[in-house]
């Protein structure tokens, strides 16, 4: 549900008249009352705050919202920021400075609040995409997964990770929770990419054509990402070719799975899932 700016402001005001009233309710804990309504004011207020960056009613109010950001974003709110900056509701070197200064201003106070240690691999094979491990601004072990309300997951101190070397913490120096992954070649070939073009980045790395050529299932995994339909057939097509080889009993199962998956993609194009005897008629060309 998305709520206009008009209605989260009533919310908020219903709430703090609430607030202001629990002293009535002398029996019930009003601590703890007083503690959730005060949470639930903050995410309201803020969200205000969000609605009304993006449809300000003058240049005053952007700017107070500008000021605000700068000083409490958080890895939240740095996509807001960065959409709006592509679209300014004013335009003037003043407004696009305090833009660049909001932007950089949460980008490093994110950036402070994780330092980046290691990575955990859940596949256990290369290359892969993989999982970062540091310490939070807690200074405890946490592992991160981008796009979470809360992206770090605590975890025991002792709990096993790939350690980088210096020289390896240095290459990945820019790293920024909120704005990459990790992705891994080999054990200590790690590189990052910005989430945003992580698309684009796993059409480039199939270009590769000796990239885990003795597993088309990988490079399988890594075309789904792509949501590019050429790339996905060209990847589908050795999977056939593999199974054909392997177990061509499976091709049928394995075919109606990935059909229903993927059909709707095909008919955003205007076009009809391959059938598995068009697919097989690729495998065997190849």
């Amino acid at each position: 549900m998305q709520l206009s700016g008009r209605t989260l402001y009533t919310l908020i005001v219903i709430i703090n008249s609430f607030s202001k009233k629990s002293s009535l309710y002398s029996k019930i804990e009003t601590s703890e009352i007083e503690y959730k309504l005060k949470q639930i004011r903050n995410i309201l207020e803020k969200n205000l705050r969000k609605f009304s960056l993006k449809n300000p009613e003058s240049k005053q109010e952007f700017q107070s919202l500008l000021h605000w950001f700068t000083t409490n974003g958080d890895h939240r709110d740095l996509d807001l920021v960065k959409q709006v900056k592509r679209k300014l509701p004013y335009s003037s070197k003043k407004i696009l400075r305090l833009m660049n200064i909001a932007e950089e201003e949460i980008r490093m106070r994110v950036k402070k609040s994780f330092q980046l240690l290691g990575y955990v691999n859940p596949f256990n094979e290369y290359p892969a995409p993989v999982v970062p491990i540091g310490k939070n601004k807690d200074n405890k072990l946490v592992a991160v997964y981008s796009g979470s309300f809360d992206p770090f997951l605590i975890l025991d101190k002792d709990h096993d990770y790939i350690e980088f070397d210096d020289k390896l913490k240095h290459s990945l120096e820019d790293f920024n929770y909120s704005e990459y992954k990790l992705f891994a070649f080999s054990q200590y070939d790690i590189v990052c990419y910005l989430i945003e073009e992580e698309k684009e980045f796993y059409i480039n790395l199939l270009k590769d054509k000796n990239l885990s050529q003795d597993n088309p299932f990988v490079r399988y995994s890594f075309a789904k990402v792509t949501e590019d339909i050429d790339v996905i057939l060209q990847e589908i097509v050795q999977c056939i070719k593999y199974l054909y080889s392997k177990s061509p009993d499976m091709i049928p199962s394995w075919y109606d799975t990935e059909k229903e998956r993927f059909s709707d993609l095909w008919k955003q194009k205007n076009l009809e899932f391959p059938s598995e005897e068009e697919l097989k008629s690729l495998a065997l060309q190849n």
